[in-house]
């Protein structure tokens, strides 16, 4: 296998183990606005304007942190426009 060969030039042991190596995730860092709309998300399902209200963020400012932790995986969106936290 050729990425065997690599191990010569670059041995392992001149390199920190990556996150997958060493069984660990590097810490997701959330802004202010993201941290509100995780800690108001949960396991059961909610609508966006319950997100809205219990965060007391603009609608606009709540769209633009529910779609941030989408794309950071920590929060998925259901049909009928409800999410509920991944982890």
């Amino acid at each position: 296998d050729i990425l065997s060969e690599f191990e010569y030039l670059f041995p392992s042991s001149n390199r920190p183990p990556s996150p997958a190596e060493s069984g660990t995730l590097p810490a997701l860092s959330l802004s202010e606005n993201e941290q509100k709309v995780h800690d108001v998300l949960s396991r059961e399902e909610l609508a966006m304007d319950d997100v809205i209200r219990r965060s007391g963020l603009p609608a606009s400012a709540a769209s633009v942190a529910l779609l941030s932790l989408e794309m950071k995986r920590l929060v998925r969106q259901l049909p009928g426009k409800l999410f509920v936290r991944n982890r």
